[in-house]
């Protein structure tokens, strides 16, 4: 073959690179975005296996583009379907025969699940398979637990913004900025959780008209694979105090000297040692430095001089371990599931006794119910809000 006939044949070949289209290429018309997924578990099984209600909210392009609110305006933004089956990934093929679209994933940002579908055994991780697997999903994607069913979750209709999914989404971003209250916990996450047996919680809410309200969270128990019970607001706020290390937001209510006083908390740093020689008894510390201000105070106080100060600081110290240790002891003689982060800690720094006894950490043996856990903590009062002055006497 000639120099000339090889240059040839060598830019056909280049050419046809760019010429190929992608073989599985969709068009745009025939996508539908879905933003929000909410899985619920039938009554009966078929053929050994639990029937399962997939829903989808597909967004209406038209509806979106437009200036009006969700609930306010002639079209809507969104549409949620609903199908049934044993698989989701079937389950989703037949949603394509309903809709003239195909499922397109790459938007997705909430996943609600049903109560008693997180409930039953293993029931959970086999259906977050598909959303660990699939290319289109992200790991990003929000997790909640509905209270009833999780269908109904989607049909709110919220007066300042158009698609459901996407307000709840924004809720749980904003919650964890301004209150650290409810962190978002990501199907990213919960993956990781599963793989190396992890207990963990994940936040729950129920409908409120239009709206959606925190119901506090369900415990996720590692080794059982299946929700185990649940955490009130004021024991998330424990938790919270002790898993997280750099918290920003929230407040602590107490009473100081007969006076009602809310505490703002800025900043929250906690810092755990373990104690591991004998393994039939752990010992773990727990520092806790809280640096927050006074936002308000019901009756005639002056906490703006120093002896107050001081007594506000121990009386927000008091609160905050009988938070803390209120949660600890839920978890170890209740829940028996560690949900702190202790065991990571423990593969981190002490693993040579973390292979000995993970199968036996809050199952079996029990070690983490063993575990003598102790709280100490610090509270700083940095501001006390405007002056105590009155009118009458202008006396501080």
């Amino acid at each position: 073959m000639s120099m000339k006939r090889r240059y040839n044949v060598f830019v056909y070949f280049f050419m046809m690179l760019f010429l190929t289209g992608c073989w599985d290429n969709v068009s745009i018309e025939e996508r539908g975005f879905v933003v929000g997924v909410a899985l619920d578990k039938e009554n009966q099984k078929k053929n050994g296996n639990y029937q399962l209600t997939l829903t989808n909210q597909f967004v209406i392009p038209s509806g979106a583009s437009t200036n009006t609110t969700g609930g306010s305006g002639d079209l809507n933004a969104f549409v949620n379907f609903s199908a049934s089956g044993e698989s989701i990934f079937a389950i989703d093929m037949d949603m394509a025969s309903l809709t003239s679209k195909i499922p397109f994933f790459q938007h997705l940002q909430l996943l609600v699940v049903s109560e008693e579908l997180i409930s039953t055994p293993n029931l959970f991780a086999n259906t977050l398979d598909i959303f660990v697997r699939d290319k289109q999903m992200r790991r990003g994607i929000n997790v909640i637990v509905a209270e009833g069913e999780a269908k109904d979750i989607l049909d709110i209709q919220p007066e300042n913004e158009k698609l459901p999914a996407i307000y709840i989404d924004d809720m749980l971003e904003e919650s964890l900025k301004k209150t650290s209250l409810f962190k978002p916990v990501y199907v990213g996450d919960i993956h990781e959780y599963l793989l190396t047996n992890n207990s963990f919680t994940i936040p729950k809410i129920t409908t409120l008209e239009n709206k959606v309200k925190y119901e506090g969270a369900v415990v996720y128990h590692g080794f059982e694979d299946k929700v185990i019970g649940s955490l009130t607001k004021e024991e998330i706020l424990g938790l919270n105090l002790i898993s997280t290390k750099d918290m920003h937001g929230g407040t602590l209510e107490f009473t100081f000297e007969e006076h009602l006083i809310t505490y703002r908390i800025y900043n929250v740093k906690s810092a755990v040692k373990i104690d591991s020689k004998d393994p039939e008894n752990i010992k773990i510390n727990v520092d806790i430095g809280v640096e927050g201000g006074i936002a308000e105070v019901f009756g005639v106080k002056n906490v703006s001089n120093q002896e107050n100060i001081v007594g506000i600081e121990k009386a927000t110290v008091k609160k905050i371990e009988e938070l803390v240790n209120n949660v600890v002891e839920k978890a170890q003689n209740e829940l028996n599931a560690e949900i702190f982060g202790f065991d990571d800690k423990m593969r981190q720094r002490h693993h040579d006794t973390w292979q000995k006894i993970k199968n036996d950490w809050d199952q079996g043996e029990n070690y983490f119910a063993k575990s003598d856990i102790q709280v100490t903590a610090i509270a700083r009062v940095r501001t006390t809000g405007a002056t105590d002055k009155t009118e009458s006497n202008k006396e501080e």
